[in-house]
């Protein structure tokens, strides 16, 4: 009788182990940058200096 049960259990665990679906990863549309353009050094020169004037006043830039 244990040994019966015990069969039942395992193939109800099996059972309800293939009808989950496993869960899949699914990737950001777009990265976000971690932080400001201007200081992510794989990215172009020319668009680091454009983020970082877009970021200056005035007063910085004099």
């Amino acid at each position: 009788m244990r040994r019966w049960l015990s069969f039942l259990l395992v193939v109800w665990l099996v059972a309800c182990s293939a009808a989950t679906p496993a869960p899949t990863a699914t990737p950001s549309p777009t990265p976000t940058p971690s932080g400001p353009l201007y200081l992510d050094p794989h990215q172009p020169v020319e668009a680091r200096v454009e983020d970082l004037l877009s970021r200056m006043t005035l007063e910085e830039k004099i």
